[in-house]
């Protein structure tokens, strides 16, 4: 029971993680542009809800995993 309580704790913090960082894929952000993004001095010129490294979902996935 003790081994699945923690097994299960693990799982749910990795699947967090695994569904944060896909959001940032698909939305072509860093960790830091989508948590500090008021700090970030070239972000700042662009409306809030644009960002200018999001090149849609397939085309930011090619740039993520091959680096075209």
């Amino acid at each position: 029971m003790i081994i699945a309580a923690i097994s299960f704790g693990f799982g749910i913090f990795t699947g967090t993680l695994l569904v944060y960082h896909t959001m940032l894929i698909l939305t072509g952000k860093t960790t830091w542009e989508h948590t500090k993004r008021d700090k970030i001095s070239y972000l700042n010129f662009y409306p809030r809800y644009y960002h200018p490294y999001n090149y849609g979902f397939i085309e930011n996935i090619k740039k993520t995993f091959f680096h075209n």
